[in-house]
């Protein structure tokens, strides 16, 4: 967001980073089951001289197998839509030795991430972790939650953000028909869900009172 926006000098990797990219094995064969939920996308390494379409309703598949650790970068190579330039793909290639110590270290997190989304959260807690996930909704509803005039609504003093809880939990997850409100379920975690919502609700001008804990985002997934 910060290099997009213009707060921080692009590097060698520009629009070729990932938050979280994908971890695999070398020298054992992986493959890849690709499908998408809205247009059709495109996987695409040169490195693996592999490129296939991401279909929406139909899964495709193809397989690699890496000798070299590394780094390899990609993008989606199909014309997708405003946000094509900003699809990057990166594969972490990892020794077998090294990929299984990162995958007993993952299933460590993910052990820690159950039970946190397991237990209630005090409102302070979940203000604090709603903050760092609306650097999400930034880039439209703005950093002090007013939105951009004629573009993005405001989150301050919303029917949304205001009203019925369990419409605004359904808006985060499942976004909105019609408007740049994407769907964000399948990014975001029950907790950070249920913080970000408390957030908005009790942040940015907005004081409701309202605390959403994770497991009632579980409930409605």
């Amino acid at each position: 967001m910060e290099v997009a926006e213009g707060i921080e000098p692009k590097g060698a990797n520009y629009l070729l980073e990932v938050d979280k990219p994908l971890v695999i094995p070398t020298n054992r064969k992986v493959r890849f089951l690709l499908t998408a939920n809205d247009v059709i996308h495109a996987w695409w390494i040169p490195q693996f001289g592999t490129k296939k379409d991401a279909i929406p309703g139909y899964i495709n598949e193809l397989w690699t197998l890496v000798e070299k650790p590394g780094t390899y970068r990609g993008q989606c190579a199909e014309l997708c839509g405003k946000d094509h330039g900003f699809m990057p793909i990166v594969v972490e290639a990892k020794s077998p030795e090294q990929f299984e110590a990162w995958l007993a270290s993952e299933k460590q997190g993910q052990a820690k991430d159950t039970a946190d989304a397991a237990r209630e959260w005090s409102k302070g807690e979940l203000l604090t972790h709603g903050e760092k996930v609306y650097a999400n909704c930034v880039a439209c509803h703005g950093a002090d939650g007013k939105g951009m005039p004629g573009a993005f609504p405001a989150i301050t003093g919303n029917p949304v953000a205001t009203g019925p809880v369990a419409a605004h939990v359904s808006v985060v997850m499942n976004g909105k028909t019609g408007t740049a409100m994407q769907a964000f379920k399948n990014q975001l975690s029950d907790l950070d869900i249920a913080a970000v919502v408390t957030y908005q609700r009790n942040a940015l001008g907005n004081n409701t009172g309202d605390i959403v804990q994770p497991t009632q985002v579980n409930s409605v997934r």
